[in-house]
């Protein structure tokens, strides 16, 4: 089974990587989210049999990247925080006007009725709208189709825009993944590879470095204690803080709870340090693999047969426009950076959009804090309101 497991995810990974690698020689943003995300939902949609992911990725992605965000956090960026606070009334109110307004225009001008329009117009808390479904008679499958649906193309979109919008602003030189992505000054650049194993120079050099790690792994003991004991402590209070707020029922517990805990421990003085541009890529592959997983012959099937399309796209485009213009509210009231805004205000993908904001070196925090709020406010407003007009 544990063999099993491995081999299942190091196909996914290897085919992960090829696609990152081709949209690298594109110059696509977020290549390796985006490459390993097409290419196995490709594969998925045309019939190839493909594992689905591990189960243990998404926790040990979450936590990762948690981690990633929690380091970086200083006492001037959680003074910052009070910032967010009109930025999360505005998305509060935002999430809950896209359920009832564009939900209600969903079910006036589509064949949908209208719990189907108004839960298919949530922008989190799927688990929650599908059990809202099937007390009121909704259409479950659609519910969960018209959401995958905008989920995908959010993660898809959201990056294309990002970096052309950066470019026609001339500041794609300084939004460009940086040092909280993997180091100052340094960079990764898959395309290289090809070239790197082709050279027999670069062969010496890994050789050489090989040797180097060997050597470490045995004299351990030369590296300092407190070093070791720093980076396992932090390790160990992010896996802490996940476990516990998953058990907590928190959206998003585990990446949430490991940056929560992980702040706490760098407030604290014991900051962990990630600077290496190929973990973070490896780590943006993993993303890419798990959204794929929503990928089968079933949502071609969907897009291509079925009513479907028209409040897909209709829904889909509303709320976008509509995320685009809130960007822009929070930009002008809160002081934040317009790439930030656009960022925090996307209407899906809490995990891509918090990676997307580290690799372009925007604040993570503000990102991954404002897509909380506006899943806490749906998992918790929406199925009261429902209560009282079931």
């Amino acid at each position: 089974m544990f063999f099993s497991t491995i081999g299942e995810m190091l196909i996914l990974f290897s085919i992960g990587i090829v696609g990152w690698y081709l949209f690298a020689l594109l110059n696509a943003p977020v290549a390796p989210l985006l490459g390993a995300f097409f290419l196995l939902g490709a594969l998925r949609a045309v019939g190839v049999n493909l594992p689905l992911s591990p189960v243990f990725l998404s926790p040990a992605v979450q936590v990762a990247i948690g981690l990633f965000v929690g380091s970086q956090i200083t006492r001037e960026t959680v003074r910052e925080l009070k910032t967010a606070i009109i930025p999360a009334l505005i998305i509060a109110a935002w999430a809950l006007g896209v359920v009832f307004v564009i939900g209600g225009f969903l079910a006036r001008v589509t064949h949908l009725d209208l719990y189907t329009a108004m839960l298919s117009s949530s922008m989190g808390g799927l688990p929650e709208m599908a059990v809202l479904a099937i007390a009121t008679n909704a259409e479950v499958a659609v519910v969960i189709i018209m959401f995958t649906f905008r989920l995908v193309i959010s993660v898809l979109a959201f990056p294309m825009i990002f970096k052309y919008w950066l470019a026609g602003n001339r500041l794609e030189h300084e939004e460009k993944p940086n040092e909280s992505a993997g180091g100052k000054g340094e960079d990764f650049d898959i395309r290289a590879v090809p070239g790197l194993l082709l050279n027999p120079k670069k062969w010496q050099q890994v050789a050489a470095r090989c040797r180097e790690f060997i050597s470490f792994l045995f004299n351990v003991t030369s590296v300092p204690a407190y070093h070791l004991g720093r980076d396992v402590f932090t390790l160990g209070m992010a896996g802490g803080g996940a476990f516990l707020f998953h058990q907590m029922g928190v959206p998003a517990g585990i990446m949430v709870g490991a940056m929560v805990f992980s702040v706490i421990t760098s407030l604290a003085g014991v900051r962990i340090q990630f600077r290496s541009p190929v973990v973070f890529g490896f780590l943006l592959v993993g993303v890419g693999i798990m959204i794929a997983d929503n990928i089968s012959t079933k949502t071609l099937e969907v897009l291509l047969y079925s009513n479907l399309v028209w409040p897909m796209v209709l829904s889909t485009l509303l709320i976008f426009f509509s995320s685009f213009l809130v960007a822009f509210v929070i930009h002008k009231l809160s002081g934040w950076d317009y790439p930030t805004s656009f960022l925090a205000a996307a209407p899906a993908g809490l995990t891509a959009m918090t990676a997307l904001a580290v690799s372009y070196g925007k604040n993570p925090l503000y990102v991954s804090s404002l897509h909380l709020c506006r899943l806490v406010v749906l998992k918790t407003t929406v199925p009261l309101i429902f209560m009282f007009i079931i």
